[in-house]
């Protein structure tokens, strides 16, 4: 573990959410911007013995800007010796592209093998202050996500987000409060408890 905070410049612990946890694992996260400066990754340990399970590098090492990762992203179906309609959960990340290509904030959905489900551009290169999330917002239990972020250059519109299905389909714009807000903190709360019951 020392050296997993030797290479990462920022280190993020998600402990899998009791409620939903299909693994008895916690996850690692961090942008390795030294050495080989591969840029945003995820590991996944054993909890019980800490023993690595998996390295996944994630996005680019252009991703330099507001990395972030959600674990226990619920899904149905799809994994293998499961019955049919039952649950499982996936990991997202997302983070923003500012340099070479700086095509703007991006996330990845990826099973907890390692397994690429999606990736996906969203929002555009003027958004800063980017946040990303998932919640079941359609109630069909299933989560969606949601990229939330400020665009404060071009049309400088302000908050907004973008919502997506788990195959990175997009499905809408929400704009949030207006332009005025611009360069301000942005607070998210949801009006729905899940539970795992």
């Amino acid at each position: 573990m020392i050296l997993i905070v030797a290479l990462f410049s920022i280190l993020f612990l998600f402990p899998a959410n009791r409620a939903h946890a299909t693994h008895d694992d916690f996850v690692v996260a961090a942008s390795e911007t030294t050495g080989l400066a591969r840029g945003p990754a995820f590991q996944i340990y054993d909890r019980r013995t800490a023993a690595l399970r998996l390295t996944v590098f994630v996005l680019n090492s252009d991703f330099k800007q507001d990395f972030q990762i959600v674990q226990n992203v619920r899904t149905n179906g799809g994994v293998p010796g499961a019955s049919p309609g039952s649950a499982h959960e996936r990991i997202l990340v997302c983070g923003r592209e500012t340099t070479g290509s700086a095509r703007g904030p991006a996330f990845q959905l990826f099973e907890r093998n390692g397994t690429l489900v999606t990736t996906r551009f969203a929002l555009n290169p003027d958004v800063a202050s980017l946040s990303c999330f998932s919640q079941d917002l359609d109630g069909d239990g299933v989560h969606e996500v949601i990229l939330v972020g400020d665009e404060t250059t071009g049309a400088a519109r302000g908050w907004f987000a973008q919502i997506f299905d788990q195959a990175g389909t997009f499905l809408r714009t929400v704009p949030l409060l207006n332009g005025d807000f611009r360069n301000s903190p942005l607070f998210v709360a949801s009006g729905k408890e899940e539970s795992g019951n």
